[in-house]
């Protein structure tokens, strides 16, 4: 490493980890002019390795790998456009009889030239990829995917064990899947905080897919010179030979780890995981496993990709066919309070989460994981503080809302959803503290060494130490849930207009008709009135008297009453 502050756990995230000043020992390095014409540096072990005597340093390139070698070299450059994809040769034969295969790229006006001694077959390699490539590329399942993978990975690398670790939101990592050894202790399920994989190493991750440590106790070869004339070092950013930071190697070697490979999985154009692969004595792969390796790698992140596009389209499909069925049978409903509260299971299947609430009306309703009763009044509160009409979520309740601190425990994470314009209508869903359900997945009795780094540097440290960032903490709520989350609150929010629409034109029609009712009976209570004013003023019989009018007047209005009816 080139020399400054002693690295250790405090700064390790400021370490120059690409400009390390030495490779490793299994291969060798030679840096030329950006026309690689002139050797400029060189690892300290590469004159015995290419057979000759003397500083190759200020020879032309013929001179230290003969002419058909060079020009090859030159050859295999103009075909490579980019830094992140080293031209590559194999069996390359120097004049000394030995045969390289070999790497060059071209990165800041320097070639870097690597070789390592030639595999002893190129094709077996890239037949195993393609072979595993077929196997992988039919699956549709997500966690038949990363279990298949593993396993393949495994079978073709010939690793004691292959994990496919996948970093979060938060940076922090997470096993997904595992295939190892029999006699090797699990890491399956379990996770690590994201300083375990500095900012610096994951900047290196996206530029050069593929990291190998083929001896975890190796010694470093020096570059001669370390520094130019202008004093600037080699950057090996591109190069996989590149020495790797002494706090990793540490790690490895507390696990007992003697060998390790990393193939980076890019999707979108952003660090998704790694497939980490550890073995417990040194191990050297070739350059073709290793091109056989990063070929896999890139099918396996398109592969992510697709599914992952394919798996949200899906998705967001039923939720519209869920929501349109909503809106359908809301003009149906002669109650829609109860037809939203009889769709709370939907609502939950849509957004993943531990429990579902919905106060509507002034009455509460959940299923599954939610805040005690007596907290809720508060919590609704704080909801119409934050919510203002739009979707709020976060996955630290207990931070914006200081008495949800009580029940962290079972709630930490809230997606408040509006229902109406009235406050205190709300659907909410609820996550459990994400270390909550969590265990060790190996010997809980299991110890490791501890180097001059610490204990910090050991899995089980590490998960302790992520357990403690993510404490009160659910998992964080994704973008489309947050999306998903804005469509339920645009339905439901339609249904409530429209049932309030619809109440208020059946109370306009309402009037109308009890408008006309009344005058209709007015107008035949008039009708009859007058009807009885001419039958008590028709004329009498002369000299009947009071008695036989009154009887003669029953009989009219008997009469008036049947033909009424």
């Amino acid at each position: 490493m080139i020399s400054g502050p002693r690295v250790d756990l405090t700064n390790c995230d400021r370490e120059p980890i690409q400009i390390p000043g030495s490779i490793q020992p299994h291969g060798g390095l030679l840096a030329c002019d950006t026309a690689a014409n002139v050797v400029l540096r060189h690892s300290a072990n590469a004159p015995a390795m290419l057979g000759m005597a003397g500083n190759p340093n200020g020879l032309r390139l013929e001179a230290v790998l003969g002419d058909e070698a060079a020009h090859a070299v030159r050859n295999a450059l103009a075909r490579a456009k980019e830094a992140s994809r080293p031209a590559l040769t194999f069996g390359l034969t120097l004049p000394s009889g030995r045969a390289f295969d070999v790497a060059a790229h071209r990165f800041k006006g320097t070639v870097v030239v690597e070789f390592e001694p030639a595999g002893d077959n190129v094709a077996e390699p890239l037949e195993l990829a393609r072979t595993v490539v077929a196997h992988v590329r039919d699956v549709d399942r997500t966690d038949r995917l990363f279990r298949d993978t593993a396993r393949l990975v495994r079978a073709m690398l010939g690793y004691d064990r292959v994990m496919i670790y996948q970093l979060g939101a938060d940076g922090a990592g997470k096993v997904i899947a595992e295939a190892k050894r029999g006699d090797l202790e699990s890491f399956m399920g379990q996770n690590f905080p994201g300083s375990d994989i500095p900012q610096q190493a994951r900047a290196l991750y996206l530029r050069n897919p593929i990291r190998v440590i083929s001896d975890a106790d190796f010694k470093t070869v020096p570059i001669e010179p370390v520094l130019d004339l202008s004093g600037e070092p080699l950057d090996l950013s591109h190069a996989h030979l590149r020495s790797v930071s002494p706090i990793h190697c540490e790690y490895l070697r507390n696990m007992g780890v003697g060998a390790s490979m990393s193939i980076s999985i890019i999707v979108g154009g952003a660090l998704w995981g790694l497939i980490a692969c550890h073995h417990y004595a040194p191990r050297t792969l070739t350059l073709g496993q290793r091109v056989a390796a990063e070929m896999f790698g890139e099918f396996f992140s398109l592969h992510i990709e697709t599914m992952r596009a394919r798996q949200t389209l899906e998705a967001a499909t039923r939720a519209r066919q869920f929501l349109d069925d909503l809106l359908r049978d809301a003009n149906r409903s002669a109650d829609v309070e109860e037809l939203l509260r009889s769709r709370m299971t939907v609502f939950k299947a849509l957004i993943p989460c531990d429990g579902i609430g919905m106060s509507l009306g002034g009455r509460w309703s959940s299923e599954g994981t939610t805040p005690p009763k007596p907290a809720l009044p508060a919590l609704l509160r704080f909801a119409e503080g934050v919510a203002e009409g739009r979707t709020w979520a976060s996955n630290r309740l207990s931070a914006a809302h200081a008495p949800a601190q009580d029940y962290a425990g079972d709630v930490s994470g809230a997606l408040v959803i509006p229902m109406s314009q009235r406050p205190q209508d709300y659907l909410m869903l609820f996550r459990r503290e994400v270390v909550e359900t969590l265990e060790w997945a190996g010997d809980p009795n299991k110890s490791y060494e501890s180097g001059p780094f610490g204990d910090r540097l050991t899995p089980r440290k590490s998960f302790a130490v992520w357990k403690e960032t993510v404490h009160c903490q659910s998992q964080p709520w994704t973008e489309q849930d947050r999306q998903f989350g804005e469509a339920i609150r645009a339905a439901v929010v339609e249904v409530v207009l429209h049932n309030s629409e619809l109440l208020a034109d059946e109370r306009s029609k309402a009037d109308v008709r009890q408008r006309m009712l009344n005058e209709e009976l007015n107008h035949r209570v008039k009708n009859i009135l007058a009807l009885i004013g001419a039958l008590v003023a028709h004329p009498t019989e002369e000299g009947q008297s009071l008695a036989g009018y009154v009887a003669t007047l029953k009989g009219r209005i008997q009469a008036l009453s049947l033909a009424h009816d």
